[in-house]
C-alpha cells in the first residue's frame, strides 16, 4: 500500500513538472528561433567591421531587434537563460537556427555569384570597347606611311577587318549619272564637230564718250 502511494505521488509530481506553464515574458519557441537567428546574423556582420565602427552601430542594431520582439536587454537575457536551462529545448532551437543561417548563406552566395557574373561581363565589355578605341586611334593617327597609291576601298576593308567587322567585296556607292535619250544626239553632234577658235570673234565694246556740258 505504501509502495503504491509512493508511485502515485512520484507520477503526480512528474506530470506536474512536465505540464509546467511557461513563465511570463518568455517567447514561444518559434519566435525564439527567429530572434536568435537575427541576433547571430548581426553578430556575423559586426565581426566584419573594425572595432570602432562596430561600437557605433551595435546598440542601434540590437535595439531594432529587441523592439521587434518587445524585449530589452534584461528580458532578452531571461529568455536565453530559460531555453538554455532546458537541454532538449536548447538543442532543438539551435538546430533550427543553424538551418536558417545556412539557408541565408546559400541565398547570399547565389545572389553574389549573379552579381559577379554581371560585373565580369561588364568588365569584358569595357575592355572590348577600350581595345576598339585604341585600334581606331592607331588607324587614324599612327597609320604608317606607304609609297603605294592610296586605295580607299582597300583601306576601308582593312579598317573594318581590324575592328572585327567582315566586309565582302566593298564597292563604291556613288552612282554614275545617266544621260537622257533627248540629250544624247546633241552631245554626239557637239563632240563630232569641235569649235574652231578662229570662228569666234569677240564682240566689240562701245566706247563711251563724255557728253559736252552746255554752259
Amino acid at each position: 500500500m505504501q509502495r503504491l502511494l509512493l508511485i502515485i505521488l512520484v507520477s503526480f509530481f512528474f506530470i506536474t513538472s512536465c505540464h509546467k506553464s511557461t513563465p511570463k515574458g518568455i517567447l514561444p519557441e518559434q519566435q525564439m528561433v527567429e530572434l536568435m537567428t537575427e541576433v547571430h546574423t548581426i553578430d556575423g556582420y559586426l565581426n566584419t567591421l573594425p572595432i570602432d565602427s562596430s561600437r557605433r552601430v551595435i546598440d542601434g542594431l540590437y535595439g531594432q531587434v529587441f523592439a521587434k520582439y518587445n524585449l530589452d536587454s534584461i528580458s532578452f537575457q531571461q529568455n536565453v537563460s530559460y531555453y538554455l536551462g532546458n537541454a532538449v529545448k536548447a538543442k532543438g532551437i539551435y538546430a533550427e537556427i543553424t538551418k536558417n543561417l545556412r539557408d541565408y548563406e546559400n541565398v547570399y552566395r547565389k545572389e553574389d555569384s549573379l552579381r559577379n557574373v554581371v560585373l565580369s561581363d561588364s568588365i569584358r565589355r569595357v575592355n572590348y570597347f577600350e581595345k576598339q578605341k585604341e585600334e581606331a586611334h592607331k588607324l587614324i593617327f599612327e597609320y604608317p606611311k606607304d609609297t603605294v597609291a592610296y586605295n580607299h576601298l582597300e583601306a576601308f576593308a582593312s579598317v573594318m577587318e581590324r575592328l572585327g567587322i567582315r566586309v565582302d567585296n566593298p564597292k563604291p556607292s556613288v552612282a554614275i549619272p545617266s544621260v537622257s535619250p533627248e540629250v544624247q544626239p546633241l552631245m554626239e553632234e557637239n563632240n563630232s564637230e569641235p569649235i574652231a577658235l578662229d570662228s569666234v570673234s569677240p564682240r566689240p565694246i562701245r566706247q563711251l564718250r563724255p557728253e559736252r556740258i552746255v554752259q
